[in-house]
């Protein structure tokens, strides 16, 4: 088994709480604790630090799947709007192989751009300027089925994807929050936790069962102390 401090969050969380509850249907050892200063009190504190940061706790992991949604949802559009786009550039390069000038104009001479933000400004840019040319948009349209219609509906996918980026955006944020106050509730419990566990061991050093009880190791004699 391991020590408190070596435990990760969820089992730091069920430990105090199995602590607790030890504590309060056992009155030998809410005897022999309140002796030494843990009076109900401090086992009404000690709850109330437990119940927060179980909140915070699920909150957080509510959050970091909302993050994962977003994340997941924004990698796809892009991934997506990326093979749109290329196919289009590529067609539409096609056509304007004997037209440089407009080609340039239109900027599809230029390599597809790998970062997302540089990415959209180049979509935007190409959709946005291509159905400006009638000649153009009718070859298309005529020979590709690339349509005025499908071009603008790729813009509103372009601005789909923006709004996939700011909720992404949005998200990790508010888990960044939320992880940040799961710490703090954290901290704040493994402080009390700490400092119990100590005097657990100090009260019923020698008496294994107490201390199983409470669901605390009894340390070897040479274990170094930083381990809870």
């Amino acid at each position: 088994m391991k020590y408190y401090g070596k435990k990760n969050t969820p089992e730091r969380l069920s430990q105090a709480e199995e602590l607790i509850l030890s504590v309060s249907i056992d009155e030998e050892l809410r005897t022999r604790l309140a002796v030494v200063g843990y009076s109900e009190t401090h086992f009404t504190h000690v709850h109330e630090l437990l119940d927060a940061a179980k909140r915070l706790e699920t909150n957080q992991q509510v959050q970091l799947g909302k993050q994962t949604a977003a994340t997941n949802t924004l990698v796809a559009r892009t991934q997506s709007m990326r093979l749109k786009f290329i196919s289009d550039r590529k067609i539409t390069r096609h056509v304007l192989k004997n037209n440089q000038a407009l080609a340039e104009e239109l900027r599809i001479h230029i390599k597809t751009k790998k970062g997302r933000e540089a990415l959209i400004r180049q979509m935007t840019h190409f959709y946005e300027e291509v159905i400006i040319y009638e000649a153009l948009m009718r070859e298309l349209a005529e020979e590709y089925n690339l349509t005025i219609e499908l071009f603008r509906i790729r813009l509103e996918d372009v601005n789909r994807l923006m709004q996939a980026i700011q909720a992404q955006q949005y998200q990790k944020g508010v888990f960044r929050t939320a992880t940040q106050e799961r710490r703090e509730a954290m901290q704040q419990l493994d402080a009390w936790m700490s400092r119990f566990i100590k005097m657990a061991r100090l009260v019923f050093y020698g008496e294994e069962e107490k201390l199983r009880k409470l669901h605390i190791h009894s340390r070897p004699r040479n274990a170094p102390k930083s381990e809870e």
